[in-house]
């Protein structure tokens, strides 16, 4: 065992004692951030320098979206400074613009060592749980990440957060040795240059653990072995090129559902943890098989709101500005409830609602249910990413076969849902469609009150070719010149799912 890498891992991490004294804990947290931000424009119009609780802070308040922050952020982009921020920062991060036009984000330093914390948690518990996998140390963790600066606005470069985290890590004290492919590679602009030359960089080293998004790993793996290695002279088997490969961890979408794929791949010791992240900071770790996330609560400052009451506001042409909504800390909210994720956080975000929707399953377990209006509602039925997640499992539970990818999509004339499905064994269709037709009906008591008055028809399915997402972004990567945060999404038009067939 590598003692002192353990050591560097434990002092990253920090305990979970925060979990603990969580009311305490997240004020101080909000405290320093306002304290460390009291002399910018935007603390001076709303005077936080006068906050002195997490109450009070949440009173004068008002909760923010992109655009209410987007003429600061043009300041800033304009070069002005102390606008959000008291200190400068040395990047923008840019999100992938997956519901709409990219959003642009200062990222401080410590961002990345918040990522190193991430992963320094999820590294332990994974010894903890099992640990003769303590061999992991002894080698490095291969990052398949996006693009670390695509270009620069006032002198800054502007990339994906898994790119600059994935860079700027390897520059936390005691983590410089542990990661590959090394900084000056992951930084290489054409993107295919850039995943050859890892491959061949990473192939001279003991590859113990990966971090990326959970079907772009899957992707690349499967590059590595059907293009890369006979360039490179590589066995075309990732277990003969990294046999001691056991840590895949993940963030994007959930991992669960391509575990069994990984385990495939590489052997069923492998163990898959996810984290959870956005562009705006990393919120919670998975530490072990028991469903739900750990939160990460001595960085960020949370707030929930319940999402009945923001739907019913915003549904109503409710003003969430001025609205009073009930604002809850980590320390008030309830179990089995869902709500909106509301930050402010050091990098200049304050009461901050990034559109995702969380819920606990236990007092210091979260579970991401999906996004603010990503659902499919055609008349009511509000299906959502964790509806689509469910329906995966329990179609794959009784046809007995994996599904590698899905995509679902509406179509009118007779009104029906259409699910395109990358099955990784030939199936009968008609026993796909009834398994659709009748998850939909468990998971969803509105759906299944539709099909019965015959609103909703049965489900159509179209079964892809092996390989049909991957071709699609391998080609939407060349036609963009870039690699952004690839997310397959599981809501699209019936035009993307012609497509994928295509």
């Amino acid at each position: 065992m590598n003692r002192k890498l353990l050591q560097t891992f434990k002092r990253v991490a920090r305990d979970d004692s925060a979990l603990e004294h969580s009311e305490k804990v997240q004020e101080k947290v909000l405290l320093e951030i306002l304290k460390r931000n009291r002399n910018t424009l935007f603390a001076k119009e709303y005077s936080l320098d006068e906050i002195d609780s997490a109450d009070a802070y949440m009173k004068r308040m008002p909760i923010a979206k992109y655009g209410d922050l987007k003429p600061y952020i043009a300041q800033m982009k304009a070069g002005i400074p102390h606008v959000l921020l008291a200190e400068d920062f040395p990047r923008w991060a840019e999100t992938s613009g997956t519901l709409s036009s990219p959003k642009f984000y200062p990222f401080i330093a410590e961002i990345a060592e918040h990522f190193g914390q991430t992963l320094a948690k999820i590294i332990l518990a994974c010894i903890e749980e099992e640990p003769e996998r303590a061999k992991i140390l002894q080698g490095k963790m291969l990052m398949v990440v996006a693009d670390v600066a695509t270009r620069y606005i006032g002198g800054k470069p502007v990339g994906y957060i898994s790119g600059i985290v994935s860079h700027d890590v390897q520059r936390v004290e005691g983590m410089d040795t542990v990661f590959t492919p090394p900084c000056e590679v992951l930084a290489m602009e054409d993107w295919e240059s850039r995943w050859f030359e890892m491959a061949r960089s990473a192939s001279r080293e003991n590859v113990t653990m990966t971090c990326s998004t959970p079907p772009i790993l899957l992707s690349y793996f499967k590059k590595i072995v059907n293009e890369y290695s006979p360039a490179l002279n590589l066995p075309d088997d990732i277990t003969k090129i990294w046999p001691d490969l056991m840590l895949i961890t993940g963030a994007g979408v959930r991992m669960d559902l391509y575990e069994k794929q990984y385990q495939r791949m590489l052997g069923d010791y492998v163990c898959c943890r996810e984290f959870y992240c956005a562009t705006e900071g990393f919120f919670a770790y998975q530490k072990d098989k028991k469903e739900g996330l750990i939160p990460i609560l001595d960085h960020i400052f949370y707030e929930f709101i319940p999402l009945k009451e923001w739907e019913h506001v915003t549904h109503n042409g409710g003003d969430y500005r001025s609205y009073e909504f009930t604002r809850l800390t980590y320390a008030q909210v309830k179990c089995n409830e869902d709500y909106v994720l509301v930050l402010t956080t050091p990098a200049g975000l304050y009461s901050y609602v990034i559109g995702d929707i969380i819920r606990f399953v236990s007092p210091d377990r979260i579970v991401w249910v999906g996004r603010i209006g990503r659902e499919s509602n055609v008349a009511g039925e509000k299906l959502n990413e964790m509806h689509m997640s469910m329906l995966r499992q329990s179609v794959e539970s009784t046809l007995g076969v994996e599904i590698t990818h899905q995509v679902a999509a509406v179509r009118e004339d007779p009104l029906r849902y259409i699910f395109a499905f990358e099955f990784e064994e030939d199936v009968d269709i008609k026993e796909a469609i009834k398994a659709v037709d009748k998850s939909l009906r468990q998971v969803s008591p509105i759906y299944d009150d539709l099909r019965k008055k015959n609103v909703l028809k049965c489900p159509d399915i179209v079964a892809l070719q092996k390989g049909a997402f991957d071709r699609y972004f391998q080609w939407k990567q060349k036609k963009e010149g870039s690699l952004p945060q690839v997310k397959p999404p599981l809501f699209a038009n019936p035009e993307f799912i012609e497509e994928l067939g295509g």
